[in-house]
C-alpha cells in the first residue's frame, strides 16, 4: 500500500513574518510613490521619523500597529491596504520568497 502524501507544512512564523515585511514594504513604497511622497513628505504627513519609514521599506523595521495607522491615514488607506498585496506586490513578493529560500 503507497504512503499518502502529507499535507503541505504551514507557513513558519518567521517565514509569514519575511512575507508580511515584504508586502508592507512594497505597499507603503507603491503608495508613496502613487501620491508623488517623498519621505520627509510622509514622515511629516504621517507623524512617523523618516528613518522609520527607510527601515519599512527597506524591510529592516517591524512597525507597530500605531505606525502603520498613522502610515494608513495619512496614505488614505487602511490598514488591511497595507497589509494585503495588490496584484504588482504579490507577484514581487512571489519573485523575492522564491529567490531568498522562503
Amino acid at each position: 500500500m503507497p504512503p499518502h502524501p502529507r499535507p503541505p507544512s504551514p507557513p513558519r512564523a518567521d517565514e509569514q513574518e519575511a512575507v508580511l515585511a515584504a508586502t508592507v514594504a512594497a505597499r507603503i513604497f507603491e503608495l508613496r510613490k502613487a501620491k508623488s511622497l517623498s519621505f520627509d513628505a510622509l514622515s511629516q504627513k504621517a507623524g512617523v521619523a523618516k528613518g522609520t519609514l527607510v527601515q519599512i521599506e527597506q524591510q529592516r523595521g517591524n512597525p507597530s500597529i500605531s505606525t502603520l495607522c498613522r502610515l494608513a491615514a495619512a496614505l488614505d488607506v487602511s490598514v488591511a491596504d497595507l497589509v494585503a498585496p495588490s496584484d504588482a506586490t504579490a507577484q514581487a513578493v512571489s519573485v523575492l520568497g522564491r529567490g531568498s529560500g522562503l
